[in-house]
């Protein structure tokens, strides 16, 4: 912060770094908002300061210079230290390029000043700090002690210059960006027309999950960032299906619920099926001009027809979709009565809205909870933040706590499956014991244990 800044200090640094260019105050913080540390001790502030070569470096308040230990962590030299060999880039990874914008062979550079007085980019966009002697990026660890890695590590940075450290990833954000692109009305519309007729091809529940064992449950996974994850792959999708079922047994929730876990993100075997079929009809995934964003990843979802909701994931790319300035579709209420019901909502075209209508289609007698936990469990800004009060019904008020608790359960377990150090892959074995001797009795006891169409 500014206010901890002390004049007396800056005046030393300036004296031992007078030929370097201007310098900016900021902070370093972990995404949970805690101070970013140096050898376990905290750093209130920071000085960015831009050499002449457009390289920056980071200095404490009191002049220490940050520098690699030569193990990965990091330490500070004293006050008077030179050195060019941990110089960064400031980097910013364009949400609109789709590629990174830094000096080199012509593309896009700017001054640090430039880059300041054009607002430093916008809050949510991701930004990396890099060495250009070494290849290597700042990050952050656990225990939020700065650290230096070959693996890109990302910051968000807002206009008083606060570096907050994220595991978000380009491509993450690259896909919510094309999902508020292709996800309007028109779009839903076309999706419902084509996949409610379920003429993809048949299988039962075991033979999908099957089919997932092939397919990572994380498709915006970065291997061994700042000691978040293990250094292997993710899971796949059916190892973290299991997981979630198991946590939802392990915590005594109903069979139903158990049920829903295992088969909730089921539709990205869709993307099996378009790849094996032979009827370019049967296109499953990527759709009607839309070739580069794919729905059977699973994503918040959000109600279509109205104003989407300030809490909507990733709104900052809201001006580009479709229905943004269309008067049906952009007030609060849009298409809907006051209080319909969400039963009655046209919801973004996601892979939990694939499934419910799946299940629905093929006669599978699931409790009413159930469904509803299924279809509304990624509405996050529904039943997280209290939006679409005024079109939900007493009904959906009754279920929205349990549908909040699924959410956060599904959520332990995805975090504890993909970053957990301990967490492994699980067998062929274990995954037909388990289906054997538990899930696929649930899944007859429902109507779900036979074939089913797709």
């Amino acid at each position: 912060m500014i206010n901890a800044f002390d004049p007396s200090a800056a005046f030393t640094y300036d004296s031992a770094c007078q030929n370097n260019g201007i310098h900016i105050f900021a902070l370093m913080l972990s995404a949970m908002r805690e101070l970013a540390k140096v050898e376990n001790q905290c750093i209130d502030s920071w000085l960015i300061v831009e050499c002449q070569d457009g390289t920056i470096e980071l200095r404490t308040t009191d002049g220490r210079l940050l520098q690699q230990d030569g193990q990965g962590g990091c330490k500070l030299l004293p006050i008077h230290s030179q050195s060019s060999s941990y110089n960064f880039q400031l980097l910013r990874v364009s949400d609109k390029l789709d590629k990174v914008l830094w000096n080199r062979d012509g593309e896009y550079s700017t001054t640090m000043r430039q880059q300041h007085d054009q607002n430093f980019g916008k809050e949510k966009e991701l930004w990396m700090l890099r060495s250009p002697s070494h290849g290597t990026f700042l990050g952050l660890t656990l225990d939020n002690n700065l650290i230096i890695s070959s693996e890109a590590s990302f910051w968000q940075v807002d206009e008083n210059f606060c570096l907050t450290h994220t595991s978000d990833s380009p491509a993450r954000r690259q896909h919510y960006r094309r999902m508020w692109k292709t996800q309007s009305v028109a779009y839903v519309e076309t999706m419902r027309k084509k996949h409610l007729a379920f003429a993809l091809g048949t299988m039962t529940i075991e033979m999908a999950l099957d089919l997932t064992q092939h397919l990572l449950a994380n498709l915006f996974f970065r291997s061994g960032i700042e000691g978040m994850c293990h250094d292997t792959r993710p899971p796949s999708v059916r190892t973290l299906l299991f997981h979630t079922a198991e946590l939802a047994r392990k915590e005594g929730h109903p069979d139903w619920v158990q049920f829903v876990a295992l088969i909730h993100g089921l539709a990205s075997v869709l993307t099996c099926l378009r790849s094996n079929s032979s009827n370019p009809s049967n296109v499953a995934s990527k759709d009607d001009g839309n070739s580069d964003f794919d729905w059977t990843i699973p994503v918040d979802a959000r109600v279509m027809g109205c104003k989407a909701s300030e809490n909507s994931i990733f709104q900052e790319f809201r001006t580009l979709n479709p229905d943004q300035d269309d008067p049906r579709y952009n007030t609060t209420n849009g298409l809907y009565n006051e209080h319909i019901g969400l039963e009655d909502f046209l919801l973004s075209w996601t892979s939990n809205e694939y499934m419910y209508h799946m299940l629905k289609h093929n006669n599978v007698r699931l409790p009413t909870e159930a469904y509803a936990i299924l279809r509304l469990l990624p509405v996050v800004d529904w039943h997280k933040w209290g939006n679409h009060e005024s079109l939900s019904n007493e009904g959906d008020e009754e279920v929205k706590p349990f549908v909040a608790d699924v959410y956060e359960l599904f959520k332990r377990s995805r975090d504890a499956a993909i970053c957990s150090r301990s967490s492994t892959e699980m067998s062929e074995s274990e995954c037909r014991e388990l289906l054997t001797n538990h899930y696929s009795l649930i899944a007859n006891k429902y109507g779900a244990g036979g074939i089913l169409e797709w």
